[in-house]
């Protein structure tokens, strides 16, 4: 099962729409996916905070994620459903025509795939220290961007993975900008005044 499973990840990484066709293939049953999607959330969460701990010196933060196991788990759960939903529904505002329930396979395998990037990070805090660990988190990003958009094309049936990455890279940063002025807007603690006088 290990072998097949990490098989299933050289393809993927290779070769996005082939890795994408065989998980769409397996036609995981809705108990499978949300065992998978559970298990995943978990070892993310372990993974970044396990990064945490070696990365920062604030007590603070790493007290906090040991004494609130459930709440730390809360960031990467609301990642993945609005990851699964935005793919869905921007999928199908475009015209594509995966499921609902093939797109929470593709992200969750797209998840698990990233743990591997989790964990060469960890490895890299402790072997070589920050700097370098910040060079993996780089090669993550165009990672994760080069097998969402093949897993997008083979999930809707899009024939370009470069117009997947472009949109999906417009998306991304619209949304940020709105996110950004809205908390600077409602959300952000006033500025104190600084008295010269």
């Amino acid at each position: 099962m290990l072998q097949q499973l990490l098989s299933l990840v050289r393809t993927s990484v290779r070769e996005p729409r082939a890795g994408a066709r065989q998980v769409l293939d397996l036609q995981p049953s809705n108990v499978e996916l949300a065992q998978a999607t559970a298990l995943v959330i978990i070892m993310s969460t372990v993974l970044s905070n396990i990064a945490s701990l070696f990365a920062s010196s604030e007590e603070g933060q790493t007290a906090w994620m040991a004494t609130q196991p459930l709440q730390s788990l809360l960031i990467p759960a609301l990642i993945v459903a609005i990851t699964v939903l935005g793919t869905y529904l921007v999928g199908r505002l475009f015209g594509g025509k995966g499921s609902l329930t093939e797109t929470v396979a593709i992200i969750v395998w797209l998840q698990f795939v990233m743990l591997f990037c989790e964990l060469a990070q960890v490895v890299t805090i402790l072997l070589l220290g920050q700097l370098m660990a910040t060079i993996v988190i780089a090669i993550s990003v165009v990672l994760y961007f080069w097998l969402f958009s093949g897993f997008i094309c083979v999930l809707h049936g899009f024939a370009s993975a470069r117009k997947v990455f472009f949109t999906t890279v417009g998306l991304v940063l619209s949304c940020s900008f709105i996110f950004a002025y809205f908390y600077l807007t409602f959300a952000a603690p006033p500025v104190e005044a600084v008295n010269l006088s």
